[in-house]
């Protein structure tokens, strides 16, 4: 596509980040990634790109360059906090206002006409300087980290962790099942099995959860610092300069986050596909070990 979305003030600051970002390999290797090239066509590679989220566009640049390698159609159906920052910085002399938020989102693409579901690790920046030769600037980065088939599996997914966010149950008062008629060999209840099943797929998203945002923390600590000392170099430039290169600072300050949180999202949806598979394998063991119909649950196939 080659379109130019970056100014020369954006370049330069971005430039300056790509040497303090590792390559995304593991990102390049797991199913998310996999689901992505397999609907676009594309990858993505933190070490050189960054995905941004401009309103309903989902567009890949190049760090280097500014220019637009691939774009779609995008929607957002879904967020959920997972941490912030806000404040008012002394860089340079100058009271600066600076905002990151990290939140696990929804949504789809849309490529050839047919929608492709994800959720996305976002994250949404900002930077500001009042006065004659302030600016205001906004960024939103969006990385892929979980596909789905469909938008019913997504939603339920997504409500699912909005649960475990919250710390809560889904509100059934832990009665998951009841039916007389689902009796195993010597009569017993076989719905017990079920609704262990479900109280333990539940602690599988909340442990998620909890890795998920301690990976956010871990991230965002580099990216926020990178972006205080690249936010420096801004000062003396002259607008509308300033305000080009303060967003290339939140570009590459996203992006260090992101890249930083990358591999342990990685590796705590390995073990939340780990840990449903396990609690899988022992629902239908008891169900064959004490005689019952065989019943899979519906709903938590992630």
């Amino acid at each position: 596509m080659g379109t130019k979305l970056l100014s020369t003030g954006i370049v330069h600051c971005v430039v300056i980040g790509i040497a303090s970002v590792a390559s995304a390999s593991d990102w390049s290797g797991s199913p998310a990634a996999r689901a992505w090239e397999r609907a676009t066509g594309t990858t993505i590679d933190l070490a050189t790109e960054a995905p941004i989220l401009d309103g309903n566009m989902l567009r890949i640049i190049d760090r280097n360059s500014g220019e637009v390698g691939a774009e779609f159609v995008a929607f957002v159906t879904n967020s959920i906090p997972i941490d912030g920052v806000r404040g008012n910085l002394d860089i340079s002399g100058f009271d600066v206002g600076v905002s990151e938020q990290y939140s696990l989102t929804s949504g789809f693409i849309v490529v050839g006409g047919e929608p492709a579901y994800f959720a996305f690790m976002q994250v949404d920046a900002g930077a500001s300087l009042d006065g004659t030769d302030g600016f205001s600037t906004t960024v939103s980065l969006a990385m892929p980290v979980l596909a789905f088939d469909n938008p019913k599996d997504q939603d339920e997914f997504m409500g699912d962790v909005l649960t475990a966010a919250n710390g809560g149950t889904d509100g059934s008062g832990g009665i998951f099942c009841m039916d007389e008629t689902w009796r195993g060999t010597n009569g017993e209840e076989c719905c017990g099995y079920l609704a262990a099943y479900n109280a333990n797929i539940e602690g599988c998203r909340r442990d998620w959860w909890k890795h998920l945002w301690g990976c956010v923390a871990v991230g965002a600590g580099g990216g926020w610092t990178f972006a205080q000392w690249c936010l420096k170099t801004c000062i003396p430039v002259p607008p509308p300069g300033n305000a080009a290169c303060a967003k290339g600072c939140l570009i590459a300050s996203g992006v260090i986050g992101l890249e930083a949180a990358i591999v342990c999202v990685l590796a705590a949806n390995d073990a939340y596909e780990g840990c449903l598979a396990r609690e899988r394998a022992a629902y239908i063991l008891n169900l064959t070990n004490h005689g019952c119909e065989l019943r899979l649950p519906e709903g938590n196939d992630r």
